[in-house]
């Protein structure tokens, strides 16, 4: 019998709204069990998953690694889903120092996305993104700053993503501090204005990417930004 993923994440997604970690934890280790149990594969992939994504944001590289290979052992790449698979999978082996694994795994996310003719997609946009940080991170910065500039036009057509074309520019920023520290200031501008821009409601995953974005503000010296967006970070949590 399957599992209710459609509940599953929406239980998961209340907990991240309220950081709640520790929920989050026990809801997917409670059915990776059931799956295990059950024989449900596709309900297993799906919380695996979501373990990886999990464990890259505790930063356990030993649970996350488990959680990789559990996914490994099931991904269909005949599935156009399982693009989004392994681009978590590449995103998580990059915040783990495996730069060379993350870049495998990009190029089996790539080929889906361009088999499946997915290349105009918000899924597209977020593999760009990440993947021009694994670029950036082994020095292909211009091949990075082609991938943010790519994801940005790809979501500006897509409608209102300002949360994540400010991912974007914060990106950007990082590359053009070695490259060209003048442009710096302007694309740390251009990021604050779509932060701002985002609609209401602004729930927990406004809340995740903006306290991403806060330390980058607080590296290039904009200690008010950081501040104010860890402050809205904090009070979204709080209502959640």
């Amino acid at each position: 019998m399957a599992i209710p993923t459609g509940r599953i994440i929406d239980k998961l997604d209340s907990y991240y709204a309220s950081n709640n970690l520790k929920g989050a934890e026990d809801l997917l280790t409670y059915w990776e069990e059931e799956c295990r149990k059950q024989g449900d594969n596709g309900g297993l992939l799906t919380i695996s998953n979501e373990q990886i994504g999990f464990y890259r944001r505790n930063k356990n590289v030993i649970k996350g690694r488990k959680a990789i290979d559990t996914a490994l052992s099931i991904v269909d790449d005949k599935d156009p889903g399982s693009a989004v698979i392994y681009v978590n999978i590449a995103t998580t082996l990059k915040s783990y120092g495996d730069s060379e694994g993350a870049l495998k795994y990009y190029s089996c996310a790539k080929d889906i996305f361009e088999k499946n003719d997915m290349t105009k997609t918000y899924e597209f946009a977020a593999f760009l993104n990440n993947y021009g940080t694994t670029l950036a991170d082994i020095g292909r910065e211009d091949e990075a700053m082609i991938s943010y500039e790519n994801a940005v036009t790809i979501l500006k057509e897509l409608g209102t993503n300002h949360t994540e074309i400010a991912v974007s520019y914060v990106n950007m920023a990082h590359v053009e501090e070695s490259r060209d520290p003048s442009k710096v200031e302007m694309l740390l501008d251009m990021a604050w204005e779509e932060l701002n821009n985002e609609p209401f409601p602004r729930g927990g995953s406004y809340a995740f990417a903006i306290s991403k974005c806060a330390p980058s503000f607080e590296h290039f010296g904009r200690a008010y930004e950081a501040r104010a967006l860890m402050e809205v970070a904090d009070e979204i949590y709080k209502r959640s």
